[in-house]
This record gives C-alpha cells, sequence and structure tokens, in this order.
C-alpha cells in the first residue's frame, strides 16, 4: 500500500477516498442532467426554467419525511436498462405537473389556473405530463451514456399518485422498501419559485451502496472506537453543569461578529462553550446558534464547516444536517454523546462528514479541527 507523507493509510480510508471520488462523479453527472433538463424544458415550455440543486443524499424508508412532499404528489416510474437494472422514480406536487403539462398544452392563465386548483391531473394533462418525463428520462439517459461507468438507459413506465411522498408510497408498494439515492431540486418557472422535485435512484445503480457504511467504517477507524473503550460513563445530559473546570478560557479569540468561520449549532452549551473557545484560539470566527434559528440566514461562502452540538442523535439535530446539507457543501460534524454504529450510519446517511464523542477533551477537539479543518487549509 502506498505511503503518504510517511503514513500508510488504512484499508478503510483507500476505500473512502474511492467511493467519495465516485459519489463526487455522480454529483457531477446529475448536476450535468439537471442543467440540461433547464434547458430543454425553457425551450419547450417558452419560459426560463431553473432546477436550483438542493440536496443529494442516502436515505432509507425511515428517512423520508420531507415537509414538502406532504401534498399529493405524481411519481413517475422510469426502468432503468441495460448493464444495471433497476427502477428510479421522479417525484413532483401533483400542481406542479399541472402548470408544466397547462403551459406545453398552451392553456390560457384561466384553463390553467381551473385545472390546477381543482387538481384535475386528466389524461390530456397526463399525457402532457408525460412528454415531459420523456424528455427527462432522454436526457438522463443521454448525460449517463457519455459520462457514467455502465452503459444504462431511462425508460417512461407510468404515473401513480399518491397523498405525499412521505410514507404513502413505500406503505402501498409504489416505491420499494430500500435504500435510495435523492437528488432534490426547487422548480422555478421564470420568476416564480414552485415545489420540490425528488429524483430516486436505488443506490445500486449508482454504485454508492457501501458509501454510508465506507464512510462509517471510516469513522470508526480513525477513533470511536478506541475513544469509546476509554470514554467513562456519560452523565446524562439533563444534570450536567457548566463545570469551568472542563471548559478551556481563552480570553483573546476572535469576535463571531467580525466574521464567521464556523458555525456551532445546537442545544448542549457546555460542550457548545468548550468547541467555540478551542476553535476560537486556532483564529476562527465562531458565530453560536440554536436549533430554532434558521440556518439558511447564516449559511455563507466564507464559512469552513458546521458543528452540531447536540445532548441526543435525535430528529431535530438532524433535520439541522438536511437543512444544512441542502444549502450548502459544507463539512457537517456531530458532537453527542452515546454513538453506536447505528447512530454513525443515521448521521452519514443525513449528511454528517464526521462525528465527535462528547464530552469532549480539549485534545480530541483539537484533533477533529485538525482532521476537518486544518489539513484543507494547509
Amino acid at each position: 500500500m502506498t505511503e503518504i507523507g510517511g503514513i500508510v493509510p488504512t484499508p478503510e480510508a483507500v476505500s473512502l477516498v474511492k467511493v467519495e471520488k465516485h459519489r463526487n462523479k455522480v454529483a457531477g453527472i446529475l448536476c450535468g442532467c439537471r442543467q440540461r433538463i433547464a434547458d430543454e424544458m425553457g425551450a419547450l415550455l417558452g419560459i426560463n426554467v431553473q432546477l436550483v440543486h438542493l440536496e443529494d443524499r442516502v436515505a432509507g424508508r425511515e428517512d423520508f419525511k420531507f415537509k414538502e412532499g406532504s401534498h399529493s404528489q405524481i411519481i413517475a416510474n422510469l426502468d432503468v436498462v441495460g448493464e444495471i437494472e433497476g427502477r428510479s422514480f421522479l417525484s413532483i406536487n401533483l400542481k406542479d405537473a399541472i402548470v408544466i403539462a397547462g403551459r406545453l398544452m398552451l392553456f390560457s392563465d384561466s384553463e390553467l389556473r381551473a385545472v390546477v386548483d381543482g387538481e384535475d391531473f386528466n389524461p390530456d394533462i397526463e399525457d402532457a405530463y408525460g412528454e415531459i418525463i420523456n424528455i427527462i428520462a432522454r436526457i438522463y439517459t443521454a448525460v449517463f451514456e457519455r459520462e457514467y461507468t455502465k452503459h444504462i438507459r431511462f425508460i417512461k413506465v407510468g404515473f401513480q399518485q399518491v397523498a405525499s411522498i412521505t410514507m404513502e408510497p413505500f406503505n402501498d408498494g409504489t416505491i420499494v422498501d430500500r435504500d435510495y439515492y435523492v437528488s432534490s431540486m426547487r422548480l422555478v418557472l421564470g420568476e416564480n419559485e414552485f415545489g420540490i422535485i425528488h429524483m430516486f435512484f436505488p443506490v445500486d445503480l449508482l454504485l454508492l451502496e457501501n458509501f454510508v457504511e465506507t464512510v462509517a467504517d471510516a469513522i470508526e477507524t480513525n477513533g470511536i472506537q478506541q475513544i469509546m473503550a476509554e470514554q467513562p460513563a456519560i452523565e446524562p445530559a439533563g444534570k450536567r453543569t457548566n463545570n469551568l473546570n472542563d471548559i478551556l478560557t481563552v480570553e483573546n479569540y476572535h469576535n463571531s461578529n467580525e466574521y464567521d468561520d464556523i458555525l456551532l449549532i445546537g442545544d448542549d452549551e457546555v460542550e457548545v462553550e468548550k468547541l467555540k473557545n478551542v476553535l476560537g484560539s486556532r483564529g476562527y470566527g465562531v458565530r453560536v446558534l440554536s436549533f430554532k434559528d434558521n440556518v439558511y440566514d447564516f449559511i455563507s461562502g466564507e464559512l469552513k464547516a458546521v458543528y452540531l452540538v447536540t445532548r441526543e442523535i435525535d430528529e431535530q439535530a438532524l433535520g439541522v444536517a438536511i437543512k444544512v446539507n441542502s444549502a450548502s457543501s459544507l463539512p457537517i460534524i456531530v458532537a453527542a454523546p452515546g454513538w453506536t454504529r447505528a447512530k454513525v450510519i443515521k448521521a452519514v446517511k443525513y449528511g454528517a462528514k464526521d462525528i465527535l464523542l462528547t464530552p469532549a477533551a480539549v485534545e480530541d477537539i483539537e484533533e477533529n479541527i485538525a482532521n476537518n479543518l486544518t489539513k484543507f487549509a494547509a
């Protein structure tokens, strides 16, 4: 095995590099698909169309809680044939599908408003929307044939209407219960924002079936198993107090109001303070937010990372991870107690790039900074 800087990388680290490289390739392919679909739809509908990228992530049945998918949806089935076979799905808000189809049919504003308000996905609307899906399938086929490692084609094979995308398609068998790589994008027509389009790819179709486990293996290999073995019994979060001996006091770290390099978001005040002081002592500008703050207001191009610091790895904390992941490509580090392999895998699914076991010693925080910030800045 090749040495890097005098250090022999572990098999897990090498595997992680390969998987990340492939995932970046897939992300580039999907980006090309989004742009071509927007361009061709715009030319066909006679209006500027944008598909604003929100997020790409691995998700299983338990993770399908898309707030904006809680309304009626049209799911298009796209069979995949070729060197790899399977079925992908494209989900869109029912009213948005009718808007697109109505524009293609040259409806007047009043006609379009009537069918949208009535949610009338009649056979004519379905045929027109089907033409749009055929174009989308053709574009995915063309881009994947040119850039993907396997020769595959996408073919539209029908539609289903469901009450929501949250759980129903899995309960009624519309979508097979398995892990998917979900690419989400915001539909914009002209100056008007519409709902979110979700494209579901089976993870094995994109050769990403081992992505989550590989990242989890790398995280565990990089120290969590050893840390867990050495960690003393953790006092329940509700009983923890601000022990000044546990907090590094730094008098001269940068004022977070001057600039922001790092966002600390969470509900564990002790660990937030510790992280804030250590990061500040290394010259990073830090802004502290609660889970109730609107994270989108603080995402900027100057940020280097986001730490989610939580007393419990729950839906609230991981929901913030989804928001950060949808708004940026920043590394997300989740700091929390009680890590297990199952929790590591879940955090990775929701966008975490690394974890930190709390209560954290200053040395552990410094090592985490070196792994996630210092080496990339060098």
